[in-house]
């Protein structure tokens, strides 16, 4: 008989992008609305091939977890809401095939971008 298997520990959550600074992401969820110890913030599960504050990333990308209370986080959630029920497929192409270039300005604003 085969022993139970039991895994402890937090999920994996993507570090801030550092000022100035820029990460390379794709999408592998339409996002959700999340409750933190921080407050509410959206959550996207990703891939991350790029990031200045990881030494090193597989070429196959690295699974974690987007979470932000960041008004580009919360517009790209909305837009992919928006674009379901209007059956968007471009744009739904793009958030289910594309890769996304995460930016943050020097004074911490984030903006996000297909590439």
């Amino acid at each position: 008989m085969t022993p139970k298997s039991y895994k402890f520990g937090a999920a994996s959550r993507m570090r801030e992008v550092p000022p100035g600074e820029h990460a390379i992401i794709k999408l592998a969820d339409k996002g959700d609305q999340v409750e933190t110890d921080w407050g509410a913030k959206v959550a996207f599960d990703i891939l991350l091939f790029s990031h200045p504050s990881y030494e090193s990333i597989p070429e196959e990308g690295l699974a974690t977890r987007w979470e932000s209370k960041s008004v580009c986080a919360t517009q790209l959630y909305q837009e992919i809401e928006m674009s379901h029920p209007k059956n968007d497929i471009e744009f739904l192409n793009l958030i289910k095939n594309g890769k996304w270039k995460l930016m943050r300005t020097q004074e911490g604003t984030y903006f996000i971008e297909n590439v």
